[in-house]
């Protein structure tokens, strides 16, 4: 017989200790509440599942939540065929930027979002693009490289000059 690594108790604790985050990520990814709602109900119960099965500990349960959510999403977007030009149009400014998007933790007591983002959508196309592809849909440098037919290191260095130059802009 397989021993469970963890109990209902164990879930609760973790349910309880990353629903906040996992929920606002999430949110802010789709941009729709009830959406977000659904995807984290399924994150969970898959999670619960998971735990129910595993016959190991999971180091870093946030991060492996994370992952999940990540997944959710990346099926979410599919089902919906978004796509990055009629999605820009048609969400809230304060929802295209992404939880872990270092240029708000950096200045979110300083600017208005809305300025960030009336920032990015004044850049001159790929940047524009690039900018929203990787901190609005989590697209990696790798695959943002091979969409616009450049090299990694070019998205990675355009990124990081946009990033530093929106910080001097609004942290002065």
């Amino acid at each position: 017989m397989k021993k469970q690594y963890y109990s209902e108790n164990d879930f609760e604790l973790i349910y309880h200790a990353t629903f906040h985050n996992l929920a606002k990520y999430v949110f802010i990814k789709t941009g729709n509440f009830y959406d977000a709602q659904d995807i984290v109900q399924n994150i969970y119960y898959d999670f619960y599942v998971h735990l129910q099965k595993t016959e190991t500990k999971i180091e870093n349960t946030k991060a492996y939540l994370i992952q999940m959510a990540n997944h959710e999403l990346a099926k979410y977007y599919k089902m919906k065929s978004i796509t990055l030009e009629t999605t820009i149009d048609q969400l809230d400014i304060i929802d295209r930027i992404p939880d872990d998007f270092e240029l708000e933790l950096a200045i979110f007591d300083k600017v208005n979002l809305d300025n960030i983002w009336q920032s990015i959508e004044m850049l001159s196309e790929p940047n524009r693009s690039i900018m929203i592809g990787r901190f609005r849909f989590d697209i990696s440098y790798n695959e943002l490289a091979k969409i616009y037919q450049i090299p990694e290191t070019t998205i990675k260095s355009r990124v990081y000059k946009i990033i530093n130059e929106l910080k001097n802009k609004f942290c002065k």
